[in-house]
């Protein structure tokens, strides 16, 4: 299947899951852990695995996904408190996550510092769901199992942040 140039990831959920539209329909569906919010599993419409991602600790800034098999897909490191890029290792392919601090606009680089992945946010300023995005492909270099780890561990990592900080208060 190959991977629609753009997609809209929900920031609430339906039935129970977030869920990933193309502009033909859904195109995938993820589930997030409730006990912690720092992991998930993302499967077709049909109820097929596509991947699983986490947190790797507490505390960690480091987030993993790996594919139904088990195999790395994505590993993705926060840079320092509130930092503004993000480190993404794509199965040996280097690439940046740049955003803004409330990380409501995004965009992933790879090492030749072209634009693979961006996105746009689809709510406005002042909401209740500030991690819905619009995201675009660019040249598509990625599965769709890839950009959904990539975008659902960008948003754990944002909620979680997010939480730290208002727990700090």
């Amino acid at each position: 299947m190959s991977t629609p140039e753009l997609l809209a990831f929900d920031d609430h959920r339906e039935d129970g899951d977030f869920l990933v539209h193309s502009p033909d329909g859904v195109v995938a569906r993820i589930q997030v852990g409730v006990w912690s919010g720092r992991s998930f599993t993302a499967t077709t419409p049909d109820g097929a695995p596509l991947c699983s991602g986490r947190s790797r600790g507490i505390f960690s800034t480091w987030w993993d996904a790996v594919d139904p098999a088990g195999a790395p897909l994505v590993s993705l490191r926060r840079s320092g408190w509130g930092g503004s890029r993000t480190h993404v290792d794509l199965g040996g392919r280097a690439m940046t996550l740049h955003g803004s601090f409330s990380g409501r606009q995004w965009r992933l680089e790879d090492e030749r510092e072209e634009v693979v992945l961006s996105s746009a946010t689809t709510t406005g300023f002042f909401t209740f769901r500030p991690h819905a995005w619009e995201v675009q492909g660019h040249r598509n270099p990625l599965t769709l199992a890839q950009v959904v780890a990539v975008v659902q561990l960008f948003r754990l990592s944002q909620k979680a942040q997010a939480a730290a900080a208002a727990a700090a208060q």
